[in-house]
């Protein structure tokens, strides 16, 4: 016996992909399909990892790259976007959606060779709504210079509507090297290469102490002076590294406020105590 949807073809699948995407659309944990004549993982009809020669003229990747669960997951949920209603911001990810990604992921940069990128789309239901629709995280990542690099071009893909109403199959738009998106991203530990772009190391790089070399020859060092009776001695705290990274990390939250500011979400007293506290700590 035929299915129902055999005489309706295509409009019968996007009804029950709408219908399925306007109910939460509740992805498995696990690919529902690996395709190794595409080098695709297939989590669900609008989620998957894909291996894709790399851009022309981009250097090679270093792949394969070894990279566990738990840093896939640590990282790529740190990541965070503005919101117009809420200064924080929020993940780019939710915790249950990058369950079903780290797998695939994880497959696909040990499958990866140097010429190699990976493309991502995850769709997902965005919002406290149970009505809310699936929109669509688009990116490139490929581990590169020690680093997993990610580039985001969608944020917040909305293809639901054009599928619901018109039966218009989404046409998704990955970061590139070569030109930013516009979308604004920020994430702990992260070197924000451009505001769409993120570099999460895969070590950390041990910092070695700095040798100082006296500027005049010493023939002994004096001895230390007792304190004075009753008076703690303190050991004066480091001073905070500064290197790149934190700089361009505080670059991209002086521009998040001064987005805040201009939307009317900050006033201009708020603003200017925010952009002190930022400024006070380079």
């Amino acid at each position: 016996m035929k299915s129902p949807g055999h005489r309706f073809g295509p409009w019968f699948r996007a009804g029950a992909l709408a219908a399925l995407a306007l109910a939460g659309g509740a992805l498995p944990a696990k690919p529902l399909a690996v395709r190794p004549q595409d080098k695709q993982w297939v989590v669900s009809e609008f989620t998957w990892v894909k291996l894709v020669p790399k851009e022309a003229g981009a250097p090679g990747s270093e792949h394969p790259a070894v990279l566990d669960d738990g840093f896939l997951a640590s990282r790529l949920g740190s990541i965070r976007i503005p919101l117009d209603q809420d200064a924080r911001g929020e993940a780019l990810f939710a915790k249950d959606e990058l369950d079903s990604l780290v797998e695939p992921l994880r497959q696909a940069f040990a499958q990866a060779g140097p010429d190699e990128d990976l493309l991502l789309v995850s769709s997902h239901r965005r919002g406290a709504s149970f009505l809310a629709k699936a929109k669509a995280v688009t990116a490139r990542l490929f581990s590169q210079d020690g680093s997993l690099q990610v580039i985001v071009h969608d944020a917040r893909f909305q293809f639901m509507d054009e599928l619901i109403g018109g039966h218009i199959q989404p046409t998704f738009t990955f970061g590139t090297r070569s030109g930013a998106s516009g979308q604004m991203l920020t994430a702990a530990g992260a070197l924000a290469r451009r505001s769409d772009w993120l570099a999460f190391p895969l070590q950390a790089a041990p910092v070695a102490a700095p040798q100082v070399a006296p500027a005049f020859p010493v023939a002994a060092t004096p001895a230390a002076l007792p304190a004075p009776s009753g008076v703690p001695v303190a050991n004066p705290a480091p001073a905070p590294a500064r290197d790149e990274a934190f700089f361009a990390q505080q670059a991209l939250r002086l521009r998040g406020l001064k987005q805040l500011r201009d939307q009317g979400l900050l006033s201009e007293e708020e603003y200017q105590e925010k952009r002190l506290e930022i400024m006070n700590g380079l």
